[in-house]
């Protein structure tokens, strides 16, 4: 379990082949790219030009500059600003969640980050919105640079552009200079790549011809190379004259004439057999690469004519067997394609057709046999899957989407893609309701609805949650049918988890024994895990331990059975959290461990987060207070990257009472106010009754017994506490009550327990802004430390006090005060201020000299 560390980052995408020249071009990119007024470089140029290498150099170049890494953002088939903000997300690896606009949430991930943000392929996005989302990015997100390729300039104010032209080509005057020749060593590497033996300078002239003729586009320079295999340079330079059909920008060196990669295009179209041109324009329809079975079955693509289209340079074989096509290539074969009606609809129906059979076929094996395998076979395939579901959504494919729903929410899960299994299982079933209401539409409904039920809890939409299950469970009553024997298909445990987040648990307990009964009689594995595993949370809440045991050990027992490991680690994370109610935190730390590893070897690191916020809360309870501490920091960056609110909320909550445990209070606050933000937002009852306890435990070490003895009287009253939560508030309570004058203790009360839940939060979260604040705490807010010196002082320092006087002492700054101790720099100040008062000094000088002539420090 290592902490990311603060390497560089990046995800910049993996070159195929060497890079070639423009050493000017990356120097002056570095440049304005170092330059601090210039925050949005545009490298713009015609298609094929280049742009997209050259960007992603500079980027690598620069990567050093940038603390929290450079990003790519392929943009190339997106056209919407919607989409380009979720373009945006996935290339900085962050999850949209929940209500707030998706933009907004960029923004605020992005607002305190260093980092550079390549926009590639933004020409469609020019009047589509994307320079007011780049408008916004900028203003919000002061310390982030995007660079963008675009084949049209952005026109705004903060923009700096970066023309491309062609390589450098020697001028008519030199044609043998060295200093210009990166077109002619593209040529000839390239050249050499398909015929080792290729003679250079033999054809030296005819290739100085060739790249002039092109403008020294690199694409067009490497397609022509690919010719040398069949072709000689002068007649390739010969076919390339007789093909251009229009001018580009003319240069004075060159014959009045211009060349466009669109010439290079029509040529190697003209080149292609009538088979081979039908098989190009419909793989066309393919978004992301493909394998040789789907280019077979789609485009009725033979290996002759793969390996053809290969040879041409109109396909790239990777080294994973998957082929590619350049995005312009790409574009250039479907407008062929899309001149032909019907030839457009048959590709897309196969294609469609297709990816529903490629995720059905592997429905088993993501749940109970090669999961990781499997999941990543369909994360390789994700583009295309993406594409076929827009056309089976936008043609009402029923039996389509019954093939994919299953597949496809499994993998959202288990990678924590819950928006975009939200939003696509949303477009379904809105697909669907627009259809007649006939029995195959109304059972597939009912399937897409748990869906959509299971991906808004993560989400903490559980209105919406609740609104999709209990539809889909009305549909399966109505048409008389069980639902699907696969993991999670039954809306019953999704809705018994809704019940218990409402602190509802005979309800919860009520729907998780009817799913149970139901699935024990038909033999349901799958389903039958998940009935336990929800039972196992009910009972927990209700105080039942014993019971709760035995569905913890049978849920992970019909889960190993079923062959889920994935769903096991849920099921091990349940069973710990039995253990540690019951006391055995060494047997729910294995638990926890047990579960973290599985999560790990899945590559989840949402998963692993929830398993390290376990562990965290194991080591407050065993008061392994630095412990708690890094386990909550690792799932708090996980958390934040994944944008998964709950994590993050429980996450906090722990840092809070690891921050109070170790005496920082400003920081305890504020982690503790930020949580309970997020818990009251998402209304996660349960999770707000844990905070209180822990919250009301800080208010107790501050001297604010009164707003703890509200607090711990309202959650110990309140009818959705879990059972846990009502224990340790009453434990807590009897200790309060010792110590508080009847009077006080009665106004209280009453105060606390009428109040509801609103109304309670807003009060706690006043008095924690209060506390935020270390000006705000007084000398006798920690009476609870007890020196380790006897100390000849009215008022002796604390263990901590004397932490940070000797480190003052030693000439360390409060900055690597706070780093040594793991403090917040308003703590440091606030700890200096109690160390002032109690030496009676007036700076770091005088305290460090009264405190050796006490003997306090060495």
């Amino acid at each position: 379990m290592t902490q990311q560390t603060q390497a560089q980052r990046h995800n910049l995408p993996r070159q195929p082949t060497s890079f070639i020249g423009r050493h000017t071009e990356i120097t002056r990119l570095r440049e304005r790219l170092s330059d601090s007024d210039c925050r949005l470089l545009t490298v713009v140029g015609p298609g094929g030009i280049g742009k997209t290498r050259l960007a992603i150099e500079a980027a690598t170049a620069t990567a050093p500059n940038f603390a929290h890494g450079v990003y790519f953002a392929p943009l190339q088939s997106i056209y919407t600003g919607d989409y380009m903000v979720s373009a945006i997300a996935e290339a900085l690896n962050f999850s949209l969640s929940g209500h707030q606009e998706p933009l907004a949430q960029v923004i605020n991930y992005l607002s305190d980050k260093t980092l550079l943000l390549l926009l590639d392929n933004f020409e469609q996005l020019v009047d589509q919105g994307g320079p007011a989302i780049v408008i916004e990015l900028l203003a919000a997100a002061p310390y982030i640079k995007l660079l963008i390729t675009s084949r049209e300039a952005l026109n705004l104010r903060e923009e700096w552009l970066y023309p491309v032209r062609g390589l450098s080509i020697p001028p008519t005057d030199q044609p043998d200079s060295s200093d210009a020749d990166d077109a002619i060593r593209l040529f000839i590497a390239r050249a050499r790549q398909v015929q080792p033996d290729f003679a250079a300078e033999d054809q030296r002239d005819a290739i100085l011809q060739i790249c002039r003729l092109v403008e020294g586009t690199p694409l067009a320079v490497e397609l022509a190379a690919s010719w040398t295999k069949t072709l000689s340079c002068p007649a390739i330079a010969a076919e390339i004259q007789r093909s251009i059909d229009f001018l580009v920008t003319p240069l004075r060196n060159v014959p009045d004439r211009h060349r466009s990669i669109a010439a290079v295009f029509d040529y190697s179209w003209q080149m292609l057999t009538p088979k081979q041109q039908d098989v190009f324009k419909r793989l066309s329809v393919f978004r992301g690469g493909f394998q040789r079975e789907a280019a077979e079955q789609i485009a009725g693509a033979t290996l002759i004519n793969l390996a053809a289209l290969v040879a041409k340079s109109l396909l790239r074989r990777e080294a994973n067997n998957c082929y590619q096509i350049h995005e312009l290539l790409r574009q250039y074969a479907q407008e062929q394609l899309e001149a032909e009606a019907e030839t457009v609809a048959q590709t897309h129906q196969a294609h469609g057709t297709y990816y529903a059979e490629y995720l059905y076929q592997r429905t088993e094996a993501i749940e109970s046999g090669d999961q990781l395998g499997t999941m990543r076979e369909i994360e390789a395939e994700l583009e295309n899957i993406r594409a076929a579901w827009q056309w089976t959504i936008a043609h009402t494919q029923v039996a389509a989407i019954q093939k994919m729903t299953q597949t496809f929410m499994v993998f959202c899960y288990y990678q924590s893609r819950y928006v975009e299994a939200a939003n696509t299982f949303a477009q379904v079933k809105a697909c669907l309701a627009a259809q007649p209401p006939t029995r195959q539409t109304n059972l597939a409904l009912a399937n897409v609805l748990v869906r959509v039920g299971w991906m808004h809890i993560p989400l903490g939409n559980f209105e919406a949650a609740q609104a999709a299950l209990s539809q889909s469970r009305a549909l399966f009553t109505r048409l008389g049918v069980d639902p699907l024997p696969y993991s999670g298909a039954d809306p019953l445990p999704p809705l018994s988890i809704l019940a218990t987040i409402r602190g509802d648990f005979d309800e919860a307990i009520r729907l998780g024994q009817t799913a149970q009964q139901a699935h024990e009689a038909r033999n349901d594995r799958q389903n039958l895990a998940f009935a336990h595993y929800v039972l196992t949370s009910a009972r927990l809440a209700q105080g039942d331990y014993k019971t709760a045991r035995q569905h913890a050990e049978q849920a992970c027992a019909v889960s190993k059975q079923a062959g889920n490991q994935w769903f096991l680690a849920f099921c091990l994370n349940e069973w710990g959290n039995v253990a540690r109610a019951m006391g055995d935190y060494a047997e729910a730390k294995q638990h926890f461990k047990a579960s973290y590893h599985i999560r790990e070897t899945f590559n989840d690191p949402v998963g692993m987060a929830a398993a390290l916020n376990h562990l965290g809360e194991i080591a407050i309870r065993q008061r392994a207070f630095a412990e708690a501490q890094k386990r909550y920091q690792q799932s708090k960056a996980i958390y934040q990257e994944s944008n998964d609110r709950g994590g993050l909320a429980t996450a906090l909550n722990g840092l809070g009472q690891a921050a109070s445990a170790l005496e920082d209070y400003p920081a305890a606050a504020e982690n503790f106010q930020r949580a309970l933000t997020i818990a009251h937002d998402m209304q996660f009852i349960p999770l707000i009754g844990a905070m209180f306890i822990s919250i009301s435990e800080l208010f107790l070490k501050v001297g604010q017994a009164e707003h703890a003895l509200e607090s711990l009287t309202f959650i110990h009253h309140h009818a959705a506490s879990d059972q846990e939560t009502k224990d340790r508030a009453a434990h807590l309570l009897k200790n309060v009550e010792v110590d508080i004058p009847a009077e006080t203790l009665t106004a209280a009360r009453q105060r606390g327990q009428p109040r509801d839940l609103n109304a309670t939060v807003a009060f706690v979260h006043q008095s924690l802004a209060s506390m935020a604040e270390p000006s705000s705490f007084e000398e006798s807010t920690a009476p609870h430390s007890s020196p380790t010196l006897d100390q000849p002082l009215l008022d002796p320092l604390t263990d901590r006090e004397l932490e940070v006087l000797q480190l003052m002492a030693d000439g360390r700054s409060n900055r690597e005060i706070g780093e040594e101790l793991v403090l917040a720099l308003g703590s440091v100040k606030w700890y200096a201020s109690q160390i002032y008062s109690k030496l009676q000094v007036k700076n770091r000088t005088e305290a460090a000299a009264k405190a050796r002539t006490l003997k306090l420090i060495l």
